[in-house]
């Protein structure tokens, strides 16, 4: 049910904050460095690291809050794009490879959050050319957000593009050649 359909039930579900110190403020970079701007991967995946600070004026982060941070970097094309979304983890928390950036590390101080050494793996068969960064989405311990795009980061002095090289590319996706079912009818009068 939506709060409509619960006011039609007779229930008030309205309720009214005060405060005297809301953020309704998102957060902002203060600094983006990428440790490599060419990567070869003409042999195999290349990677490189990057280290970011974010600003936030009243909420800041802290582990399993509502702070979100998503980095993505277009290819020439537009077709291929490269993601990064480091997480504020927990102290005791295992660490795996999954694409979130490996073993970086993390700083939160007087509501700056700093990464430093996230990881982001440029696969062998990644299509040449220059890769801009085209989209921040940044989000503060209450859920305030912010998305930027190429033009927004370039007006705010950031420049995080790196180039690939790589005389081996794959821009074809994958071709569907079968697809069948076991039986084209279901009788589920009975259930299940």
């Amino acid at each position: 049910y939506g709060p409509y359909n619960l006011n039609k039930l007779g229930l008030d579900v309205d309720f009214e904050v005060i405060s005297t110190n809301a953020d309704l403020t998102p957060p902002s970079i203060q600094s983006l460095e990428l440790s490599k701007k060419v990567l070869d991967v003409s042999e195999g995946d290349q990677s490189f690291t990057y280290d970011v600070s974010i600003f936030d004026n009243l909420a800041g982060f802290e582990y399993g809050d509502n702070s979100g941070f998503s980095f993505s970097w277009e290819s020439p094309s537009g077709d291929q794009n490269i993601y990064s979304s480091p997480r504020i983890r927990g102290e005791d928390e295992f660490v795996i490879d999954n694409g979130l950036g490996g073993n970086y590390e993390i700083h939160i101080n007087n509501n700056v959050v700093s990464f430093e050494s996230v990881e982001v793996i440029i696969p062998q068969y990644s299509e040449p050319g220059t890769y801009t960064l085209e989209y921040v989405s940044l989000s503060d311990g209450i859920g305030n957000d912010i998305n930027l795009d190429y033009e927004d980061l370039q007006n705010l002095g950031f420049s995080a593009d790196f180039e690939v090289i790589n005389p081996y590319i794959d821009t074809t996706p994958p071709e569907l050649k079968r697809f069948e079912f076991s039986e084209d009818k279901f009788d589920v009068s009975d259930g299940e």
